[in-house]
């Protein structure tokens, strides 16, 4: 059994998870402050999971092995997949907080 496979599926399913309930939250809460905070992070979960679903097609499935892609697309592609959606859904919990606290005093 291929371990990466499954770490990629739950980490896809991860993604859906989150983009879903961040669009339906959004959906509630349009025209608000925070609305736009979570647009960040259904964005972050739309890039994970193309980029990790590109990843599990080219190397467990192997449906795109014969495209060749250069070494700098593909770490950007792995870069994508990982460090950046958290980058970005860090940044918009970050002003979320930010956001609340200012409501909150």
């Amino acid at each position: 059994m291929d371990y990466e496979l499954i770490l990629r599926a739950i980490l896809i399913t991860a993604y859906f998870i989150t983009g879903v309930s961040s669009l339906l939250i959004r959906s509630k809460l349009s025209g608000s402050l925070v609305a736009k905070r979570f647009s960040a992070i259904a964005f972050a979960s739309i890039i994970g999971i193309a980029s990790v679903a590109f990843e599990l097609l080219r190397r467990d499935i192997g449906l795109l092995g014969a495209w060749r892609i250069p070494t700098l697309v593909e770490r950007m592609i792995s870069m994508l997949s990982v460090p950046i959606p958290l980058i970005i859904v860090a940044l918009a919990l970050a002003s979320l907080a930010h956001a609340y606290a200012r409501f909150a005093r």
